[in-house]
């Protein structure tokens, strides 16, 4: 009753004749066959939703190409079940990548774009516009080491304020900045005219704040794992710099990653020697990404090892101002 000689659409049945002495001859199935991907869909109760996938499928190929990395996305059982859905925008998520390909690294705010979706558009669909643009997207429109959607394609995000300390009360002056202690944010920290300086960069903001005065050096930081994001401010490459950090696996990550972008990065008091002179104050921690390092010395990669291999954190606000203060005025 069921079949596709009733209905029009299903499974067809194959039937064999057989005669008994008993019943005489009988028709009964030999066997049930799918003869259409559009009974198979028939019968799965699909049909609309293949259909939704299929000219989503066709509009974002017309839109972009025959792109292989896309066409993978789009063979991934999650993807694909994205794009069949009744409530996903194809329009509004073409219309953004789209704004995206034309207007790399827009600087602005997400509702501020220019294009026909809700404030909230690109936050709810989020997962699907990373995936296009990274794949879409030429290398320099990405930031690969941000993993914040505003912040990887180049979108405001409410930025980061760094605390910035002029240890030399001369430079403000110099720098036209009208106190010696105040926060901004990075794309304004980015546009000082600095030169000649000693940049000490600390996670911890207490101690930032209790760092002693210091001929021509400029403190900054305050924001934890945020100081990675001082690759950005042009100026650091032809300041020296030294970065103070927790005594730990986390610590020598921010160090390493700093080293990408300044390969003259010098660290402070990251040290075996400092972990025993004041090994009274470590703590056991283990790093939830706890990997192996490149850009360390062999001094920092003795520490860093240790760290690792019994679970170690001193953390930088447990030295004492004194032997601090000692070591930055030599």
């Amino acid at each position: 009753n069921e079949s596709k000689e009733r209905l029009g659409v299903g499974y067809t049945i194959h039937w064999r004749a057989i005669r008994s002495r008993s019943f005489g001859e009988n028709r009964f199935p030999e066997r049930i066959e799918i003869d259409t991907p559009e009974d198979l869909l028939s019968l799965a109760g699909r049909s609309e939703a293949f259909s939704r996938l299929q000219r989503a499928a066709d509009r974002i190929r017309s839109a972009f190409g025959a792109v292989d990395e896309l066409e993978k996305w789009f063979a991934t059982k999650a993807n694909w079940e994205k794009m069949e859905r009744e409530d996903t925008d194809i329009d509004g998520l073409l219309a953004v990548t789209q704004h995206f390909l034309t207007h790399p690294q827009p600087d602005c705010f997400a509702r501020e774009l220019p294009v026909p979706v809700d404030t909230k558009f690109i936050e709810r669909n989020e997962a699907i516009l990373r995936a296009w643009l990274d794949i879409l997207l030429p290398p320099s429109a990405i930031d690969v080491n941000e993993k914040k959607f505003a912040r990887r394609f180049g979108l405001r995000d409410g930025e980061l304020h760094y605390l910035v300390r002029l240890l030399d009360s001369s430079l403000t002056t110099e720098l036209k900045l009208p106190f010696d202690e105040l926060s901004l944010p990075l794309r304004y920290l980015s546009s000082i005219a600095v030169a000649d300086v000693t940049v000490i960069i600390v996670e911890n903001k207490v101690n930032l704040l209790t760092l002693p005065r210091r001929l021509r050096t400029i403190a900054l930081g305050g924001v934890g794992n945020g100081v990675v994001q001082l690759a950005k401010v042009s100026w650091l490459a032809s300041s020296r710099i030294l970065y103070w950090g927790d005594i730990d696996v986390d610590g020598f990550r921010i160090l390493s990653t700093l080293r990408n972008r300044f390969p003259q990065v010098e660290s402070m008091f990251m040290s075996c020697d400092v972990l025993e002179r004041f090994r009274e104050f470590i703590v056991p921690y283990r790093s939830p990404t706890a990997t192996s390092l490149v850009n360390l010395t062999e001094v920092e990669l003795r520490a860093f090892d240790r760290c690792l291999a019994e679970s170690l954190r001193l953390e930088q606000e447990h030295l004492p101002s004194e032997f601090v203060n000692a070591v930055l005025r030599t």
